[in-house]
């Protein structure tokens, strides 16, 4: 807008009818009055969660981590500030079940997600989400490209040697005893 105004006012009857502006001023007049109505909308959708006791706000350190993919039963678990054994413990599961959840080794049941999500105070959703194993890619074709491997399957084209059993370093047998003579 221009810090100086130049509008031309039309009067009607002795009062202001109209007000002819320049262009740039008519169009920050409207992208001004599109801003408040975006802002008001805002504001009325976050009183709306604020007024829903079922939301809570995030730290932005924990959204980084569940968004860098770090197993969310885990960052969830931290951030209400428990321990294995704590949630083990009201879950009625073992240390070792839960810590294998969370690192991936093992799928937890339904059941079990939802008792941990329970103690957590979270939806199930929010726990396993991310916990389901992308499919793994399909492998790349060459399409008629020449294979970065020989036809051997092996680098270099040189069959691997065949791993054997190590042999023993020293032989152990038993003594033969020598036979005894009768008579």
């Amino acid at each position: 807008m221009n810090t100086t105004p130049v509008a031309a006012i039309i009067e009607k009857d002795g009062a202001p009818e109209y007000a002819v502006l320049p262009w740039a001023d008519y169009q920050a007049l409207l992208d001004a009055a599109a801003a408040a109505t975006e802002d008001a909308a805002d504001l009325a959708a976050l009183a709306a969660i604020d007024a829903d006791p079922d939301e809570e706000y995030l730290p932005e350190a924990m959204v980084d981590r569940l968004l860098a993919g770090e197993n969310p039963l885990r960052v969830w678990r931290k951030h209400r500030r428990l321990k294995i054994h704590q949630l083990a413990t009201a879950t009625g599961t073992s240390e070792s079940y839960l810590s294998q959840i969370e690192t991936g080794k093992r799928d937890g049941s339904i059941s079990t997600m939802r008792a941990y999500a329970d103690a957590l105070g979270v939806t199930i959703d929010d726990i396993i989400a991310a916990t389901a194993q992308p499919a793994a890619a399909p492998a790349p074709t060459n399409a008629g490209r020449p294979s970065a491997r020989p036809a051997t399957g092996m680098a270099g084209g040189k069959p691997r040697k065949k791993k054997t059993a190590r042999k023993p370093t020293r032989l152990h047998h038993r003594r033969r005893k020598p036979e005894r003579k009768v008579g």
